[in-house]
């Protein structure tokens, strides 16, 4: 079932399947939507988590208020969603560019953090993109994990 929360003027669509295991929250690639996790592999998960797959601000269902968007609103944008959706603890998965909103999301808020699982995530895009954008402190953390 689709569902979404707002803040700020941004809206963040997902779509939970089976919540009644332990929670993966999927974040897409760029260019991508949420539809990406909907393979064969979806059945193979579902026995063993439920599944909250996301579309990105900006992608799929979601929409962006680029004015107000920023790393900070994603993450609260995410917390809705845990708070709405009663979750205690997460796997989170990015791909690509939702590896690093997931890496955000992880830092910010370790304390429901399971395990993180980034695919092909783009740390040369977060670099040259992302940090530019990103808080002083979010900055010092990149640069020590990605040694720039």
């Amino acid at each position: 079932m689709r569902k979404q929360v707002t803040y700020l003027g941004n809206i963040l669509c997902y779509e939970i399947e089976n919540l009644n295991k332990p929670v993966c929250i999927c974040f897409h690639g760029m260019n991508m939507t949420r539809e990406m996790y909907k393979t064969d592999q979806l059945q193979h998960l579902l026995k063993n988590y439920s599944l909250v797959l996301v579309d990105l601000c900006g992608y799929g269902d979601s929409s962006i208020e680029t004015k107000n968007f920023n790393m900070v609103v994603f993450n609260q944008l995410v917390l809705k969603l845990v708070k709405c959706e009663n979750i205690k603890s997460c796997t989170i998965v990015g791909y690509c560019l939702g590896g690093a909103f997931a890496l955000d999301f992880a830092i910010r808020n370790p304390y429901f953090i399971e395990r993180l699982i980034l695919i092909e995530t783009m740390i040369y895009m977060v670099k040259k993109f992302v940090i530019k954008k990103l808080e002083i402190s979010f900055m010092n953390v990149m640069k020590n994990f990605l040694n720039i």
